[in-house]
């Protein structure tokens, strides 16, 4: 129920953390601000979205916008 925030990558690296964990590191940046993230791979579809349209689903299924 976070609001959308759209930013630009700049760099994914994908990490192993312990035996089994995969795990991605995103940089981003947009107009205000940079930031940086680790998520587990299965994160991706869940609360990080390659598309805008895919996090707008999203959110309109959490009954959000």
């Amino acid at each position: 129920k976070e609001p959308i925030i759209e930013m630009y990558v700049l760099q994914v690296r994908f990490m192993w953390l312990h035996k089994f964990n995969k795990a991605i590191r995103i940089d981003t940046v947009n107009a205000n601000d940079m930031g940086e993230g680790c998520y587990f791979v299965e994160d991706i579809g869940k609360s990080i979205f390659l598309k805008r349209s895919e996090a707008e689903e999203a959110l309109a299924k959490m009954g959000g916008k």
